[in-house]
C-alpha cells in the first residue's frame, strides 16, 4: 500500500498472495479487512476497487461460513460500486 506500488498493481499483489495457497488466501483477506479504510480512501469506487475486492476475497473460502463472513463484512463496511462483485464472490463461494 506504499506509494512505491502503483494503484493498479495492488490487486496483482493481493491476487498473487491469495492464489498461492489456502494460507495465502486467508492472509490476503485479512490484509484487506485490516486496511479496508485505506482501500476505500485510495480507490473510492470503480474498477480498481472491484478488482481489489475480487483479488482479496475470491480465493478466501469455500464454505457457507466463509461466504457469510465475506457478505457480513461488506454489509458492515460500505464499498460503493462493489455490490455486484461482492454478490458474485458470495455466490461462487456458496
Amino acid at each position: 500500500m506504499s506509494g512505491s506500488v502503483r494503484s493498479q498493481d495492488v490487486r496483482l499483489v493481493l491476487a498473487g498472495v491469495s492464489q498461492s495457497s489456502r494460507e495465502g488466501a486467508a492472509l490476503a483477506w485479512r490484509f484487506f479487512r485490516e486496511r479496508h479504510a485505506e482501500f476505500r480512501r485510495r480507490y473510492r469506487q470503480g474498477p480498481l476497487m472491484c478488482n481489489a475486492v475480487r483479488a482479496a476475497a475470491a480465493a478466501f473460502g469455500s464454505t457457507d461460513e466463509d461466504a457469510d463472513e465475506v457478505e457480513g463484512f461488506f454489509r458492515e463496511h460500505e464499498f460503493p460500486g462493489t455490490d455486484k462483485t461482492v454478490s458474485q464472490l458470495v455466490e461462487a463461494t456458496r
